[in-house]
């Protein structure tokens, strides 16, 4: 049996999207496979993105990051909560998820990046594959540091990570010590398909069109909706944007009606992304060559991420103040003002990582 688990966080979109690619490759080299998903992500994100029969069943393998708005983290929360749902429960967790794996005649773990898929898989006696950027004890390391009664979270999650057989380490990472075994593998990236005029025309975007599309990405959780009244204000601009407004405006395109879409597809049709920094859209404007602007944020990645787009994309500083006021005009006006040559960066990292793993089976 050709069974592949895959345990993937639901913080965000970025560790699905880009196991999303590696199950599309994997399927591609090997239609004989079959693939489980536990996650706490959205069925419909799978749905829309896999054309084959899988199984998906709703799972909380990790908390990933609790925030207070689309910038800012709760590091105390973070900290809690991984404490009582992960660590607190996890006699009951393993339990539960050995039975699955047995149930299941699982032959394989793939995990992005839960710590808890390697130590099922070390106690299942399958091989365990870690696929990931980041590790969340990195991640959660200067949080400890403020709140040092959780040192032994980091310990906890460094000793799973450890029951790992192998990390497919990508680029734009973090410190992964925790990880025995490291191979680095290229960027894993979603690259559309489909053309601009396309997906614009299906949007509704009439080919006369002069305004600069610009895409909304807030990884899931939108900015205060005061922001997007004084958005109305930058007319020259066409925005995209998934949150649900109420009151209509003319510049701008509410997604929530566009379900067909694949996310990949809209970077590609968008003049520019405004964003905060996460491996996901970072790594899908980079395929599509679609300049970013981003903020500052809190997160460590943004740490790893920064020096990544100035070197592989076309970005763009706006101050976190200017952002959040609205005040976007005097910078997207100088922004498309200038010019840029996109270098060459390899983004097959989904084929060698399915690869990879149909040799480990």
């Amino acid at each position: 049996m050709k069974n592949i688990l895959f345990y993937i966080s639901g913080h965000g979109f970025g560790h699905s999207t880009r196991m999303i690619e590696v199950m599309n490759k994997l399927f591609s080299l090997d239609s004989q496979v079959s693939i489980y998903i536990r996650t706490s992500a959205a069925k419909g994100l799978f749905e829309r993105n896999l054309p084959f029969r899988f199984y998906y069943s709703y799972f909380v393998g990790d908390v990933g990051i609790v925030q207070k708005d689309s910038l800012t983290l709760n590091e105390l929360e973070t900290l809690e909560k991984y404490a009582d749902l992960i660590v607190g429960n996890k006699k009951d967790l393993l339990s539960e998820e050995l039975n699955f794996v047995k149930r299941n005649g699982i032959s394989l773990i793939v995990g992005d990046i839960p710590p808890l898929a390697f130590d099922i898989a070390d106690k299942a006696g399958v091989c365990g594959i870690a696929i990931s950027n980041f590790s969340w004890d990195w991640i959660y390391s200067p949080f400890v540091e403020a709140h040092l009664q959780y040192q032994y979270l980091l310990e906890a999650i460094k000793q799973d990570y450890a029951k790992a057989d192998i990390l497919l380490r990508l680029p734009f990472h973090g410190d992964m010590s925790a990880f025995r075994i490291v191979e680095d593998i290229p960027l894993i990236a979603r690259k559309s398909g489909v053309s601009r005029e396309e997906i614009l025309h299906k949007l509704n975007v009439g080919e006369d069109e002069k305004r600069k599309v610009i895409l909304l990405s807030f990884g899931g959780i939108n900015p205060p909706r005061e922001l997007f009244a004084k958005i109305k204000g930058c007319e020259n601009y066409l925005f995209l944007s998934a949150a649900k407004l109420k009151k209509k405006s003319t510049n701008m395109i509410i997604l929530h009606k566009w379900n067909s879409f694949s996310y990949h597809d809209l970077v590609k049709a968008s003049d520019l992304v405004i964003t905060k920094l996460g491996y996901g859209i970072v790594s899908e404007c980079i395929a599509n060559r679609t300049p970013i602007m981003y903020t500052s944020t809190d997160s460590r990645e943004y740490s790893v991420l920064l020096p990544a787009i100035k070197e592989y994309a076309h970005s763009y500083f706006i101050p976190r103040e200017d952002l959040l006021s609205g005040n976007w005009k005097a910078h997207l006006d100088k922004f498309f003002d200038t010019k840029y040559h996109w270098p060459t960066i390899n983004i097959n990292g989904a084929e060698i990582a399915a690869r990879k793993i149909l040799e480990k089976m």
